[in-house]
């Protein structure tokens, strides 16, 4: 997994971009959680990236930073499939996540989704937070999803691969999610649709 860049670093890229240090900190971790999965056996071709890490990252070029991951299981659309993808990927991401250095501050299980709130010390010091979130509700693609090489501009070292939505399928379920949701951050995504 790479690792943010120094304090100095990212108050620089700050400077340049305007976002804020520590926003830009969460986001090359998240990244590096998202290239670490891609390559990880046990979640390879079960995830597709969703929402507006998904949006920012691969079509709209990163306009927003995002604070969280979010997928959709899409390893079978069989129930017993699923139940058996779940208990091995929650092993493996747990793993995963521990090994980078993030301590599993809570994990919400529930029937529909899992999430893991993750904890880490910043390059400020100060303690802070991570969410990576699992619907298991959404296992049938309406379009194929479509493995996606991402290049992140902020000094990170390599492309990512990931799973993700057709542009169009995306676009649907931001638009969603401002109809149920209507938060800032959607209203802004939309904007950009």
């Amino acid at each position: 997994m790479f690792s943010p860049p120094d304090r100095q670093t990212l108050e620089r890229l700050s400077g340049e971009t305007g976002f804020i240090r520590d926003t830009l900190e969460k986001m090359y971790r998240l990244l590096a959680i998202l290239a670490e999965i891609s390559s990880t056996r046990d979640l390879e071709g079960k995830l597709a990236l969703k929402g507006g890490t998904a949006l920012q990252s691969l079509h709209l070029g990163f306009r927003r930073l995002s604070v969280d991951i979010d997928f959709n299981y899409i390893g079978s659309v069989e129930k017993p499939v699923m139940e058996r993808d779940r208990v091995a990927m929650r092993t493996a991401l747990a793993r995963l996540l521990m090994q980078g250095g993030y301590e599993i501050e809570s994990e919400r299980p529930s029937h529909a989704e899992h999430t893991f709130i993750l904890a880490f010390r910043n390059n400020a010091g100060n303690r802070d937070r991570l969410k990576v979130e699992i619907n298991y509700l959404e296992r049938l693609p309406v379009l194929e999803t479509t493995e996606y090489r991402m290049r992140p501009p902020f000094d990170i070292p390599e492309e990512i691969g990931v799973r993700s939505y057709r542009p169009e399928e995306l676009f649907g379920m931001k638009a969603r999610a401002l109809l149920a949701r209507a938060t800032p951050r959607d209203l802004f995504d939309v904007s950009l649709i």
